[in-house]
């Protein structure tokens, strides 16, 4: 028996593809919806540079997203998040990273820094953190969170070669 407690790869791996259906496709979406404009004034090159370090963005991005669900897997008591890993790691994971593109739209569109934004995120945190162990404990929620996630981990196909095809591209453009 560990110290710590270890969810197995199979759950690690649909997480992770919840996370990056979240975190590339939202750059893809603000990716797309700027092409157009920079068909105009930048060469297929530059859209490519820049499309490349996105996805290397997004690549670290998301496994350091990854670690928070992972982190507290460890360290919380068995019955609030690893008991039922799968289903609470992806609530949370969609939770956060949707208040996330929520915050950044704020952000756009305030036009100083909003009072009391940090005290409100830390307090969105734990409630999310709250109804991620809740849900991961209700039968119902606890399916359609798992069968979401398994079903999202074909997204990891996708996502690894076109980052770390990215990855090459920066390393070949920035060193040469």
């Amino acid at each position: 028996m560990s110290l710590f407690n270890r969810p197995n790869r199979a759950e690690v791996a649909a997480v992770y593809g919840v996370i990056v259906l979240l975190v590339y496709g939202w750059t893809l979406l603000w990716f797309f919806w700027k092409l157009p404009s920079w068909l105009y004034f930048l060469s297929l090159g530059e859209i490519a540079g820049i499309l490349a370090y996105a996805l290397t963005v997004n690549l670290l991005e998301s496994l350091l997203v990854l670690l928070l669900p992972l982190g507290l897997a460890f360290f919380l008591p068995r019955r609030w998040f690893y008991q039922n890993f799968l289903a609470s790691a992806a609530a949370l994971s969609m939770m956060l990273l949707g208040y996330l593109m929520l915050f950044i739209d704020w952000i756009n569109e305030a036009e100083g820094y909003p009072k009391d934004l940090f005290v409100g995120s830390i307090a969105a945190g734990f409630g999310f953190l709250l109804l991620a162990i809740v849900l991961g404990n209700l039968p119902l929620p606890r399916k359609i969170l798992a069968s979401f996630a398994e079903r999202a981990s074909v997204f990891i196909y996708l996502s690894l070669p076109a980052s770390l095809l990215s990855l090459v591209f920066i390393l070949v453009r920035n060193l040469l």
